[in-house]
């Protein structure tokens, strides 16, 4: 939602159709985009993150 500056139901939209064209199941399309979209997330420094190096 944050990287296409949607709403909730527009969001449910996007990953609906995306379902349907491919013939995949919803849970499997949102679980691939949430795994694109984390590796490619920076990392933040937090305190309970464990160390890098």
């Amino acid at each position: 939602m944050a990287l296409r500056n949607i709403d909730a139901d527009a969001a449910f939209a996007a990953l609906s159709a995306e379902s349907q064209r491919t013939n995949r199941k919803l849970r499997t399309v949102a679980a691939e985009f949430v795994d694109s979209v984390s590796a490619s997330a920076p990392e933040i420094d937090r305190p309970d993150a464990a160390p890098t190096s």
